[in-house]
């Protein structure tokens, strides 16, 4: 068994998982980034602590969180959405605080590993995995091998759709896939459609589960965009498989359909484009604890 833990933009989510990719316990705390990285960094090591103590045979923990990152060092580089907490050599921090072998990298790339290892793409060599969260993450696996830019993950959710938007980007730009397809995004998207007492991603899908017109008509706008970001990531990549995970995804039914009647408008005089299966994870809340195991497997299908 090993720990796994996934550093999201709003919560801490970990767990024990056996060597099938089996979650035998798991834990959910919001991180205190209102406090500071101090703060969080000791519930990271709180955590992976406890489980220790519980599961006192346990060696090793993997942990994935946002870019950019030096994988190669272990060394977080100014997180884009927390980009004054500096460099941190956060491996090191963790193993020297908890006595375990850590081994980390990108959130989206952890959400891959796990779809490849037991997830939808466990069958698969060339895939993507898109998170629909705070923000939007991608994981690319092609053929068989974690695919990396320079800055640990691939940071698709940055390429730029146009020159403008609704609000600005966490990396600083406007017009960011990010700031068009992202849970933030739909929120932002409903406001501007006259949703006004929209807190919530949450709330626009509810209400479109009740028919509620302007919230359809949202959902159908953020169906295009979402499509948009899925022809330039095909074009691109042209995958065996798109996988749809984060907090969204819980929700797809209300938007990857008609997402996906776009996206076959797109794509109708690109006869070169083999179909791109396009799903939504069947773990919208676990994938990054499972990725994060997988990267201390000794035993690995996908190489990282």
């Amino acid at each position: 068994m090993v720990i796994g833990i996934d550093l999201g933009a709003t919560n801490i989510h970990a767990g024990v998982i056996d060597e099938e990719g089996t979650i035998i316990e798991e834990e959910v705390k919001k991180a205190h980034y209102d406090i500071g990285k101090d703060a969080v960094i000791g519930q990271l090591i709180d955590i992976i602590q406890s489980f220790h103590h519980k599961f006192p045979t346990i060696k090793k923990a993997g942990f994935v969180c946002p870019g950019p990152m030096d994988i190669k060092e272990g060394v977080l580089l100014n997180l884009t959405n927390h980009s004054d907490w500096g460099v941190i050599p956060i491996v090191d921090i963790l193993k020297d605080s908890t006595g375990l072998d850590i081994t980390f990298d990108n959130d989206a790339t952890g959400a891959a590993l796990a779809e490849g290892w037991v997830g939808r793409a466990k069958d698969l060599s060339t895939f993507m995995a898109i998170t629909l969260g705070t923000g939007v993450g991608t994981g690319i696996v092609l053929g068989g091998k974690v695919y990396r830019s320079t800055t640990g993950g691939s940071e698709w959710g940055h390429i730029m759709m146009s020159l403008d938007g609704s609000y600005k980007c966490g990396c600083g730009n406007m017009g960011c896939i990010e700031t068009y397809c992202s849970a933030t995004a739909l929120v932002y998207l409903a406001r501007d459609s006259g949703m006004n007492n929209i807190a919530s991603a949450r709330d626009v899908c509810l209400l479109a589960e009740e028919d509620d017109a302007l919230a359809l008509s949202v959902l159908d706008k953020y169906s295009r965009f979402l499509a948009i970001a899925l022809y330039n990531y095909i074009i691109i990549l042209n995958p065996e498989m798109i996988v749809l995970g984060g907090g969204l995804s819980t929700s797809a039914r209300l938007f990857l359909p008609k997402a996906k009647q776009y996206l076959k408008t797109f794509l109708h005089e690109r006869e070169d484009i083999k179909p791109v299966e396009i799903v939504a994870t069947s773990f919208p809340d676990q994938a990054g604890i499972i990725g994060a195991a997988y990267l201390c497997m000794e035993h690995k299908r996908i190489a990282v």
